[in-house]
């Protein structure tokens, strides 16, 4: 197998904490919540499995409507760990999945995204950062978060370039929705 590819029977993507709150703070909020979708509903095409986290929801919202809607009725995860991996119920999910590549979506960059990236990696997961659909607060931190992310080895890709990787080949017979789903949020 190559190191870093994506296989649809051996995926699953990680929404993390994309919540109401965060809305008018993240930079590039929209972008995010844009490819977050588009890789919420092409791996609903794909069968890969999708895990949903919230940060604090008492505090901070619900996920935004917008992405609920590609999420299909995934029921949150509720943690107050910065790391997926801090709340059992999200251990679980992800062992009940039994993946070993996990493609991570979400906010914050350099907190919570990067934490959970960092605890995958160290219980043997592949990890596939979609650096179009996270972001922080401040530009600096998310860029910075990426540069970390590179150096712990994390595969970066961005939500299109993942999509395709799991479909592998234009003759799959989801190749007209995903591509599709592709042009509605270009």
């Amino acid at each position: 197998m190559v190191p870093g590819f994506l296989a649809r029977d051996d995926t699953l993507l990680v929404v993390v904490d994309v919540q109401e709150h965060f809305r008018p703070a993240i930079f590039q909020f929209d972008r995010l919540v844009k490819n977050a979708r588009k890789l919420a509903d092409g791996c609903r095409i794909l069968d890969v499995p999708i895990i949903v986290t919230e940060q604090y929801p008492e505090g901070l919202g619900g996920t935004v409507p917008e992405l609920v809607v590609s999420l299909g009725g995934i029921h949150p995860i509720v943690k107050t760990s910065f790391s997926c991996f801090g709340e059992r119920h999200f251990v679980d999910a992800l062992n009940s999945c039994g993946r070993r590549n996990i493609i991570l979506t979400g906010i914050e960059s350099h907190v919570c995204v990067l934490r959970t990236a960092l605890d995958a990696l160290s219980q043997g997961f592949n990890v596939h950062v979609a650096v179009d659909a996270i972001s922080s607060i401040h530009e600096s931190d998310h860029d910075i978060a990426v540069e970390r992310l590179k150096q712990a080895n994390v595969f970066l890709v961005s939500s299109e370039m993942a999509l395709f990787q799991l479909l592998d080949d234009s003759k799959q017979p989801e190749f007209k929705k995903l591509s599709a789903i592709v042009k509605k949020y270009a």
